[in-house]
């Protein structure tokens, strides 16, 4: 399970060292904001999980909602009261 989490983390820092345009000021809302949009669009040439590949190019719907749900896993209450 780590293996993966780090395999995804290289593949989110190769999409930002292979811009051009990129600078060491790089952002988290950036680094955010780009690991939206791979969620988004992943890149289906290298897919890292043969299941979730299976079910983005069979049915879209199916996996947007199993991405939302694990986003709510993971979900953090960064504000405290």
């Amino acid at each position: 399970m780590l293996g993966e989490y780090i395999y995804q983390f290289q593949r989110i820092l190769k999409t930002f060292f292979n811009f051009q345009d990129w600078k060491p000021s790089l952002s988290i809302r950036q680094l955010l904001i780009g690991i939206q949009e791979l969620l988004n669009n992943p890149n289906i040439e290298d897919p890292a999980q043969a299941e979730a590949y299976q079910i983005y190019c069979q049915n879209r719907v199916e996996y947007e909602k199993r991405v939302r749900r694990q986003a709510q896993l993971f979900n953090v209450d960064v504000v405290q009261k």
